[in-house]
């Protein structure tokens, strides 16, 4: 992951954020990992956040890998079943 992609990931919540890139170049990788940082760290709830995308097929993978990743950190890390972490709203 390159430096610009770690800022994204990382940054202030004083702002919305839009990730805008052609395909290909890591926009589902970087949100699924924004969503999974800012629920790990405390900063939001996960219902607290609004994913969209341009299709339904990136919704499907959005959807798909933030749930994953939700479930790993409330399994490995936390030992809290997911059902009470909770989940973010990710549409098209």
């Amino acid at each position: 992951m390159n430096v610009e992609n770690r800022e994204l990931i990382t940054t202030a919540l004083d702002d919305t954020l839009i990730v805008e890139a052609a395909a290909g170049t890591g926009k589902t990788t970087v949100m699924t990992a924004r969503v999974v940082w800012l629920v790990a760290t405390g900063r939001v709830q996960a219902e607290q956040i609004l994913g969209l995308t341009f299709t339904t097929k990136a919704t499907a993978q959005l959807q798909a890998r933030v749930r994953s990743a939700l479930r790993r950190l409330s399994d490995e890390v936390h030992g809290v079943p997911l059902d009470e972490v909770g989940e973010p709203t990710i549409s098209t």
